[in-house]
């Protein structure tokens, strides 16, 4: 998948969000050669989960973080527990993806950790 097919994918969804996909493929095709099929799952759960976070905070903006309850008690939004779970969700999904710093810096010490034919060649020595 590239990055004009991701805008046609998600031609409904924000400028934003459509322009942050097609970061996120490139940097994806530029790691494996191409984005397999298997990936397109979790990253429409990614896209799913930053619409609901930037309406979330939209919502947030336009009404607040607080809303009053039927006994004249002040609440937490639903928006902000959205924006929450959402906040979660996507770190998650960016993180199975290798796309957090510290994801990067696990994956690498375990390419370190898990060669083979180099600790082979080490023993042989």
């Amino acid at each position: 998948m590239d990055g004009k097919n991701i805008l046609t994918r998600y031609s409904d969804k924000r400028t934003e969000i459509q322009e942050y996909m097609c970061l996120l493929i490139n940097t994806l095709t530029e790691k494996y050669g191409e984005v397999p099929d298997g990936f397109i799952v979790s990253l429409d759960l990614l896209v799913f989960n930053l619409e609901v976070l930037f309406r979330s905070i939209d919502d947030m903006k336009e009404n607040g973080v607080k809303k009053i309850d039927k006994y004249h008690g002040e609440q937490k939004s639903s928006s902000m527990q959205a924006f929450f779970n959402s906040q979660n969700y996507i770190h998650k999904i960016l993180s199975n993806f290798g796309m957090q710093p510290m994801a990067k810096s696990k994956i690498k010490d375990n390419q370190d950790a898990l060669d083979v034919k180099k600790y082979l060649e080490d023993l042989t020595k």
